[in-house]
């Protein structure tokens, strides 16, 4: 039999991660999210995982979000438990290490006996992986002490990041739309977004985490990603666009400390697009290269808004969230009021799927 490839065994793993998450799942993507300010990062640098690295790690069963290298474990003291089972990461790098040799191929060595080496910049990235243990996995490790935020600094922290997606929004030259109504969808073909009122919300939180899942779909639009849909509800090209969508909102989602899975959502939830993606996976019409691919469109799209994000951390606009997200602060309070209050006078309905209200190109 032939030997799996490094790359062919951390997408198994990946795919089968991502599988369990939504089959486990009776709602939402509830493990990850409910620690939504601990993304995962090594333990030993700080670093915080990104991309299809913070997927996997999101989706396992610990609570300590640090992870660390073998040798990074043995550095500090520490000790793997008996028995326990690494996970695979990757990482792109154009720079490899190169150990420098005289004229004979011996290896040429410092005043202490180590090996002398050079860093060589590469034409092309490459991949390469490591395997990494949660601080659980080990023992002799400082204990985990989770970071703390005031419920003041944490209110103007979701202002801000808020204000982030507002700016983004327009960044992206994204018209929305809101009106009474108990459905929130994209319009691929005059390219608008359609939310129901943010009074209709329990909170901004829902109505913001609800948006970037349409932002996600938005991103299909040929002047951005350019990525084609077809078909409708019945289709494969649907449910792959959903999947695409569903794991890019909740990637963005902890980009911008949305905590969306504080409240149950009134409000075209993410019972029914879960509900749907499992019903494809069960019947074995979405496979694993299916799910490979939403990966990587859904890593594409987390990739393109935080190019944006970059450009607007570099540009003025900054300042004017940051002066205006204290203006909001002042205000929250009767704001929520206005909200509570015309809320009460909506007339209430049965909550609609938001994957059954996407319009999407019809398959020529």
């Amino acid at each position: 039999m032939e030997k799996k490839s490094v790359h062919s065994q951390y997408e198994e793993k990946l795919v089968e991660t991502l599988k369990n998450a939504i089959l486990n799942s009776n709602e939402k993507w509830e493990k990850g999210w409910n620690t939504f300010d601990l993304s995962p990062k090594n333990g030993n640098t700080d670093r915080e995982y990104t991309g299809i690295n913070e997927l996997k790690l999101l989706f396992s069963p610990y609570t300590d979000n640090r992870w660390f290298t073998f040798k990074q474990i043995q550095a500090l003291g520490g000790k793997v438990k008996k028995g326990e089972k690494g996970t695979l990461v990757q990482f792109y790098t154009n720079k490899v290490e190169k150990v420098l040799k005289d004229e004979k191929g011996n290896p040429i060595l410092d005043e202490k006996g180590n090996k002398q080496k050079e860093i060589k910049k590469l034409d092309n990235y490459i991949a390469k992986y490591y395997i990494v243990f949660n601080a659980e996995q080990t023992t002799g490790l400082p204990a985990f002490s989770p970071p703390t935020i005031t419920d003041e600094d944490r209110k103007k922290r979701d202002i801000y990041n808020i204000e982030r997606i507002e700016f983004l929004v327009k960044k992206l030259n994204i018209t929305v739309e809101e009106k009474l109504s108990n459905s929130a969808f994209y319009n691929f073909q005059n390219d608008l977004i359609v939310m129901p009122d943010k009074a209709q919300f329990k909170s901004r939180q829902e109505y913001y985490g609800t948006l970037l899942h349409e932002v996600s779909h938005a991103t299909s639009h040929p002047t951005r990603l350019n990525r084609p849909i077809t078909g409708d509800l019945s289709s494969k090209a649907y449910a792959k666009e959903e999947l695409v969508a569903e794991i890019s909102s909740m990637l963005l989602s902890r980009k911008y400390k949305i905590a969306v899975q504080n409240t149950k959502r009134e409000i075209s939830d993410d019972k029914n697009s879960i509900a749907y993606l499992k019903s494809w996976i069960e019947a074995g019409r979405l496979t694993d290269d299916d799910l490979k691919e939403a990966v990587k469109g859904a890593i594409k799209i987390s990739n393109y808004i935080s190019l944006k994000d970059k450009e607007l951390e570099q540009s003025p606009a900054k300042e004017n969230i940051q002066a205006f997200s204290e203006v909001q602060n002042m205000k929250s309070s009767s704001q929520a009021i206005t909200y509570n209050q015309l809320k009460k006078n909506l007339i209430s309905s049965k909550s609609l799927s938001r994957d059954k209200n996407i319009t999407i190109e019809p398959e020529k």
